[in-house]
């Protein structure tokens, strides 16, 4: 066995191409959840380091503004964080017996999962990528998964 030198950047381009295409196969929507969270929290970091917003965090706020609309109060913005990432930690983490199960739209959250990291995927200008491009015809109604 070699050991060798990877890019965090080709680790979530793994994750990402793994997850699209389990998506696409409407198959294993916990694997796509925890995948694309991956992709997600690396391609992230890598949009913030170009000075960009990430995708969670425009999520965030998006949340934070109707929780302001709602309830005449804006949460910090570190709140609305956890509650974006409440459906993607839960399948990860199991912190006692009481968080045994969870109750949770698989499909949906693969798919929002999968939206934040196509997001900063194309905010940082990589190529066109074809499970990418299929993911937003699915998405449109366009092609059929």
């Amino acid at each position: 066995m070699e050991i060798t030198r990877h890019t965090k950047l080709d680790i979530a381009l793994e994750h990402l191409n793994l997850a699209l295409s389990l998506y696409l196969e409407r198959s294993n929507y916990f694997s796509v959840i925890t995948l694309a969270g991956v992709a997600d929290e690396i391609l992230g970091k890598h949009v913030r380091l170009q000075s960009l917003k990430d995708a969670q965090t425009e999520l965030a706020e998006e949340v934070q503004l109707v929780h302001k609309v709602l309830y005449n109060e804006l949460p910090e913005l570190k709140k609305m964080k956890n509650v974006v990432n409440y459906h993607k930690n839960s399948v990860k983490h199991m912190d006692s017996g009481d968080d045994a199960h969870v109750i949770i739209n698989a499909k949906g959250e693969a798919r929002t999962m999968l939206e934040r990291a196509v997001k900063n995927y194309e905010k940082l200008g990589l190529p066109v990528n074809p499970k990418v491009e299929r993911f937003w015809n699915v998405l449109a109604g366009r092609e059929q998964a």
